[in-house]
């Protein structure tokens, strides 16, 4: 297997925090689909409370060149926060080694300080300003898609592409524009990480 993860690495541990209702378990699924269907390893664990909308969603990916061991992680390389929600509940996977992103809209600087205090690397992105003022609120998801893919492969963007325009067939059958807003929405968040 041609292994292309980002910086040679053999493998990367996401964790995506977030609420319900922001897409945080599409992303992990449409990545983890993608990734598998290129031959590389992967799992994904999702966790989230009873509530769907507004309650934490947390997202536990691999992506892997070799077989994945142990599914579930305490370490990740990529930590990517899109709520100041219940934040307490998921500092402690923070390590020294962890590449934080958090947007800059959605996330209390009250929180980016706590975060700053467990990684050395924290970075704010606009992705809800960028989606909403480009695109659509509803394109912050596909945006932080793209740039997971810039992390861990980018050569993915083109099945993920594939996989994602299947999943939302039936949101673009009524809303055709909203074909074209995932599309530059992930492109955008490409973008972001490769720039």
């Amino acid at each position: 297997m041609n292994c292309n993860l980002s910086d040679n690495q053999k493998s990367i541990k996401i964790m995506l925090v977030g609420e319900g209702g922001q897409g945080v378990q599409t992303i992990a699924k449409l990545l983890a689909k993608a990734a598998f269907a290129k031959d590389y390893h992967t799992s994904y664990i999702p966790n989230f409370g009873t509530e769907q909308r507004g309650g934490i969603s947390i997202a536990f990916l691999q992506v892997a060149c070799e077989e994945i061991v142990s599914p579930k992680f305490v370490d990740p390389n990529v930590f990517i926060i899109l709520s100041s929600r219940d934040i307490n509940r998921t500092l402690r996977y923070i390590t020294k080694n962890t590449t934080v992103i958090y947007d800059k809209y959605l996330v209390k600087k009250e929180i980016v300080e706590k975060l700053k205090k467990q990684s050395p690397t924290v970075v704010g992105v606009d992705a809800f300003e960028l989606a909403t003022e480009k695109l659509s609120e509803r394109s912050l998801n596909i945006l932080i898609l793209g740039i997971l893919i810039g992390f861990v492969d980018c050569t993915l963007i083109e099945k993920i592409t594939e996989i994602m325009d299947k999943k939302f067939q039936k949101y673009y059958d009524k809303k055709p524009e909203l074909k074209k807003l995932n599309h530059e929405a992930l492109t955008l968040g490409l973008n972001l990480t490769t720039a």
